[in-house]
């Protein structure tokens, strides 16, 4: 702060935020989010979580005090406040960095009137609900946090800080398909486990990498360069297809592309969850992230990588609205916002 390059906001205020990207750019509302918003219905989680990582969250807000990574959360589309957000960018931004690593713009504009900031409360009271696209981590360490921090009485009376959080509008964010790559421990088992995916799926042999546009079919590739289409044998695809608006939410989550991988491939086939799993799982997602897949593989850094097609935002609303989860690692939203743009400081209002 001493040397200008960070400055405290004294007054209250919400910020609006773009990156500009190569093809395309995002544009949302930053503000600070009140922690009942996340047990009460207004912003409805779709995804299971890792434990251990959202304890090291919760550590890190115990020991800094500090947010500086905002919490992704979308919305159905308002064109009066969508449109507010891009009037407001025909302004100078008191922010303006590029990024050359992701080749991308960052900027921020302050709205600090206060008859703006009340209008935006009062418009956003009326969003019910909101989901949480990216952050689920960061949104139960919060969670946790404050109920181990603040008395009870201080969370009901508003006294506590909410989370740093950026809303777009479901417009302004894109689902990116979420891939799967598998190290095996013993790469000599690689025959056994391509004879196992076999008594489930068709492997149609193939020279191109694409994801999968079919519900239920997944694309796969190997250390030995060999690129397979991979698609449900009969007696599994009338288990996993033919769902419709009117299936129940339960069964939607059964179908789920992310679902039918993890008991097909990763439980009957990679043997994951038990302890005899086969070797260590990981995840890929996001923008390039199939070339890099198959560099990855081919070089033998991974045994196997395997392409999902995107979740529909309609299954994600159908699941959290029903308080269930989906897999971990199910959903990719982009944009990604860098971390310290702005940093929330956790101290009592």
């Amino acid at each position: 702060m001493v040397s200008g390059k960070i400055k405290e906001e004294l007054g209250l205020c919400f910020y609006i935020y773009r990156i500009g990207l190569p093809d395309k750019s995002f544009s949302g509302l930053w503000a600070s989010t009140q922690v009942d918003d996340l047990t009460n219905g207004t912003i409805l989680k779709h995804e299971k979580i890792h434990t251990e990582r959202s304890l090291w969250v919760e550590e890190m807000f115990k020991e800094k005090r500090i947010d500086f990574n905002p919490i992704l959360i979308t919305y159905f589309p308002e064109p009066e406040i969508d449109q507010w957000i891009l009037d407001v960018q025909s302004s100078k931004p008191i922010i303006s960095i590029k990024e050359e690593k992701e080749n991308a713009l960052h900027e921020i504009w302050r709205v600090s009137d206060p008859n703006l900031v009340n209008w935006v409360q009062t418009r956003f009271k009326t969003i019910n609900p909101v989901y949480l696209a990216d952050g689920h981590h960061r949104a139960q360490a919060f969670q946790n946090w404050i109920e181990t921090e603040f008395p009870s009485n201080e969370i009901l009376n508003s006294k506590i800080p909410g989370f740093s959080s950026i809303y777009f509008s479901l417009n302004e964010v894109e689902i990116k398909a979420y891939h799967r790559v598998f190290s095996l421990f013993d790469p000599g088992q690689l025959d056994r486990v391509m004879d196992k995916i076999r008594d489930f799926f068709i492997l149609e042999k193939t020279d191109r990498m694409e994801i999968p546009n079919q519900k239920g079919d997944f694309f796969m590739i190997n250390f030995r360069k060999e690129m397979y289409f991979m698609k449900p044998k009969k007696d599994f695809k009338m288990k996993f297809m033919g769902l419709d608006s009117t299936s129940r939410v339960s069964e939607i989550k059964s179908h789920l592309d992310v679902s039918i991988f993890q008991d097909l491939v990763l439980s009957e086939c990679l043997n994951m969850g038990t302890n005899q799993a086969l070797g260590e799982l990981n995840y890929m997602g996001g923008r390039h992230s199939e070339d890099s897949i198959k560099e990855k593989v081919f070089m033998g850094e991974y045994s196997f990588g395997f392409l999902l097609a995107p979740p529909e935002f309609d299954e994600i609303k159908a699941i959290s609205e029903a308080g269930l989860f989906m897999p971990q690692k199910s959903t990719y939203f982009e944009p990604k916002i860098p971390s310290g743009l702005i940093i929330q400081k956790l101290d009592k209002e």
